[in-house]
Order: C-alpha cells, then sequence, then structure tokens
C-alpha cells in the first residue's frame, strides 16, 4: 500500500523493544504531515488509501485516546502566507490489523472523516497570520481546529491530507495532540 511512512504515537524505540509514552493534553504534538503545501489529486481525495505522498504519515492511535487538537506551523519568514492549506482529517479503521499489511480494495481498510460527517464536505482551513498567530523565534502556530477536539471515533489510525494547496510556499507542517 502506498501511504507514505507510518508513525507510531509517542514510540520509542530502545534496542529491540518499544515502549510507549501514553500522551495526555499536557503530551507532545505529533506531526502527522510534514508539508501540507501539495494537495492532493482529486482520485486521491476520494480514495485516500491510494496516497503516494511521503509527506503524509498513517499515525497509530494509542489506545485509551478518545479525541485530537489540530494545527498547523509556518516558518516564521516576516511575512504573511497569501492563503494556507486546507486540510483533511481522518480516522483509519484496520479491524485491529496492522495497517502496513491491508489491502486497497475495500476488503479492510475503512475511513472516516472527523470534523463532518459529508466526505467532500468543508474541510479544515487554519489561518497564520505574523500579527495574528502565536509565534516563537522559528515557527507561527495556527488556532487550533477545534478548542474540545475532534473525536476519532473508534479508529485505529490519524491521518491528515492537503485537500486545497496554499498560494505561499511550505513547509506547512500538521500536527496532532492526543487527548
Amino acid at each position: 500500500m502506498a501511504i507514505g511512512s507510518l508513525k507510531k504515537a509517542n514510540v520509542k524505540n530502545t534496542g529491540n523493544a518499544e515502549s510507549v509514552a501514553y500522551v495526555t493534553p499536557k503530551g507532545q504534538w505529533l506531526t502527522v504531515n510534514d508539508d501540507a503545501y501539495t494537495a492532493e489529486v482529486s482520485n486521491t481525495l476520494l480514495k485516500p488509501m491510494t496516497i503516494a505522498n511521503s509527506t503524509f504519515h498513517a499515525v497509530q492511535i494509542p489506545p485509551n485516546v478518545n479525541k485530537i487538537l489540530v494545527r498547523m506551523l509556518w516558518p516564521l519568514s516576516g511575512l504573511d502566507p497569501t492563503s494556507v492549506p486546507n486540510i483533511r482529517a481522518f480516522g483509519i479503521y484496520t479491524d485491529g490489523q496492522p495497517i502496513s499489511v491491508m489491502g486497497t480494495d475495500g476488503t479492510g481498510l475503512q475511513f472516516v472523516k472527523l470534523n463532518v460527517v459529508t466526505w467532500v464536505a468543508t474541510d479544515l482551513s487554519l489561518s497564520i497570520g505574523t500579527t495574528t498567530s502565536c509565534q516563537d523565534t522559528v515557527w507561527m502556530y495556527s488556532e487550533v481546529a477545534s478548542i474540545t477536539g475532534y473525536n476519532i471515533l473508534g479508529a485505529d489510525y490519524l491521518g491528515v491530507m492537503s485537500t486545497l494547496a496554499p498560494d505561499s510556499l511550505g513547509p506547512f507542517k500538521v500536527m496532532v495532540l492526543f487527548l
């Protein structure tokens, strides 16, 4: 399956073993899309199992997680981006199997958009600006898409893809916090 590289949320490799650090609202933000600058083509937007963009990561959702917060980062360059990417956050259901062994024929993977019911309805647009966004010495941070978070609806994995390319150069990093 061509879905970019996989990431596990807050998993630390220690030799031959992995240890999981469960995330709380005070946990760390995790990058789920390294650069949402390039929008997926219309066919991929309707068939997310065909994503081949290396900036996209299907992130395994840790146990006991119910919601996510979503935000975007943009390099602090002194200029406001003229537009930012629109993004689509979706849950991926694998029937308890590792996503890497699932087929793309619909027999194993199921997808649900997390912010609205209709797949092609309103995607998330996170505004960023030099006079309106929180900043550090490297990044501008968008507001979170929802202050109460999005319910992950029992999904096994999370994906976030770009649905509308920005006019400004990236990288536009998309990050989530598991709650």
